[in-house]
């Protein structure tokens, strides 16, 4: 909305043009004063686009008035009303780049062609101004070392990826529609710069509809000065990737990356997680190595992690996989590692892990032998069953004696049957009481049957706490 300011000493002439441009209706803020003391005052703590003032003024005169302006706003534009005897002040007006008099008593034909003529200098001004403060902005976003011209005040800088400009666009006009904004595109971004404190990243975030907005990531900076504005734009361009780790639309601020980026300086996390799922197969332990896998992932999310390396160090992971446990499907690696490089979120790349992983159970639990794979699978599927031991095993499953398997397990896995079998089952109890269930609910449903009491001692022995304890400590950590 365009700010003008009316002045003239005699408050009727002021009231009377005031209500002639309300009259218009022109979409105008219009301030009216009866001074030019007052009219000067108030155009120091504003930016005005027209005055329209009068020249016979007492103790500082329209023409004085005009020349004070123009030294702090040389773009205003000024509509000077003349009356009888004004003519030299006019001529002095024009020196100073007045282009518009009318003649006192103002008729409003004339007020309005002389306001619209002066707002489309102010437009075109506007205009003029904004394409230079753009050059500006991206000269700087493309050259640390660009040296303006211009004063550029601070801004909050916003960025999404020029893919989704269709769709945020439109939403970012309308919210920004009164704001002094200016945006554009480059280097595959979308970007917003806005001048205005009042539409800060914290107030942008709680205004975004995100029911209707793609799923997509947003980086939004604090007030930043034109000398920031390089390493701030590039710092933006990171969250863009970090699109792949969400499933709606996220506001990302440059502490967050910031924070991101430290927590990424630890190369360990995928050779830890590496070695920890090959030790886990290896014992056959598949149900630790499918929490493993979702532990990696939630990890990554949760700390941005770069997402080609993590297509990388997933396609070694794969690849160490087929091979090591000769996982025979034509062209599977191959087909796999393309899966992997166009892999657009971390749920599909989770999945291609979790599809390898599988068959790596299968061919473990098919293996000859490999008595300590098939046991661990039957404790998944049958923990729940309270007569499930290596005789109940012997006698319906696996028909070995079940000395025999008990040896061949604590041979391959370093543990007893009967203490895998109980951790097993307590790992699961502690989910189910997480989720709330009654301790005589979970003691059935872990295999301890009709028997709470025995299964809270086991608890306790295994956990360091009984039941109600566990499930207490729960809630309170989660609140």
């Amino acid at each position: 909305m365009k700010k003008i300011l009316v002045v003239d000493d005699e408050p009727i002439i002021a009231n009377g043009i005031t209500a002639m441009i309300q009259g218009f209706q022109l979409n105008l803020a219009i301030t009216t004063r009866y001074s030019a003391e007052e009219a000067l005052a108030f155009s120091q703590t504003q930016a005005l686009d027209i005055i329209i003032t009068d020249i016979n003024m007492p103790v500082i005169n329209g023409i004085e008035l005009i020349r004070l302006i123009r030294q702090t706003n040389p773009q205003t534009q000024i509509i000077v009303l003349t009356g009888f005897g004004t003519f030299e002040y006019a001529k002095e007006s024009m020196e100073l780049g007045v282009r518009y008099f009318i003649q006192k008593p103002c008729q409003p034909d004339e007020l309005r062609r002389s306001l619209l003529d002066s707002l489309e200098l102010v437009a075109e001004t506007d205009q003029m101004q904004q394409l230079r403060l753009q050059q500006v902005i991206e000269a700087t976003i493309l050259d640390k070392t660009t040296v303006s011209t211009i004063q550029v005040a601070p801004f909050y800088l916003i960025l999404f990826d020029s893919k989704n400009y269709h769709l945020l666009s439109k939403w970012f006009n309308h919210y920004l529609a009164e704001a002094d904004s200016l945006s554009g595109s480059i280097k595959k971004a979308a970007y917003y710069v806005v001048f205005s404190d009042a539409y800060h990243g914290q107030k942008l975030i709680k205004q975004l509809p995100l029911d209707k907005l793609p799923r997509c990531t947003i980086f939004h900076s604090e007030f930043i000065q034109i000398a920031e504005l390089y390493d701030t734009f590039r710092g933006g361009l990171k969250a863009f990737e970090k699109e792949f780790y969400v499933t709606h639309i996220t506001v990302l601020n440059a502490q967050q990356l910031s924070q991101a980026s430290s927590a990424q300086k630890n190369n360990q996390l995928y050779l830890t997680f590496r070695q920890d799922i090959l030790t886990l197969i290896e014992s056959a332990e598949f149900t630790k190595g499918q929490l493993a896998i979702q532990q990696f992932f939630t990890t990554c999310q949760d700390i941005l992690y770069p997402v080609k390396l993590l297509q990388i160090e997933c396609n070694d992971l794969i690849t160490k996989l087929i091979a090591q446990y000769k996982i025979q499907t034509d062209k599977l690696a191959s087909e796999l590692s393309i899966k992997i490089v166009l892999s657009s979120s971390v749920a599909e790349l989770h999945y291609l892990v979790m599809s390898i992983f599988d068959l790596v159970k299968e061919a473990n639990c098919s293996t000859d032998g490999n008595i300590a794979a098939s046991l661990n699978r039957i404790i998944e599927e049958h923990f729940n069953n309270e007569d499930l031991s290596l005789r109940w095993i012997s006698k319906n499953l696996l028909f070995l004696n079940p000395e025999y398997l008990g040896k061949a397990y604590f041979k391959q896995t370093g543990n007893k049957f009967n203490q895998q079998l109980v951790e097993f089952r307590m790992e699961k109890a502690k989910q189910l009481l997480a989720e709330d269930y009654r301790v005589y609910e979970v003691a059935k449903l872990v295999g301890f049957g009709n028997n709470p009491e025995y299964f809270s001692q086991v608890f306790k022995r295994h956990s360091g706490m009984t039941p109600h304890r566990y499930t207490k400590k729960e809630h309170t950590s989660t609140q």
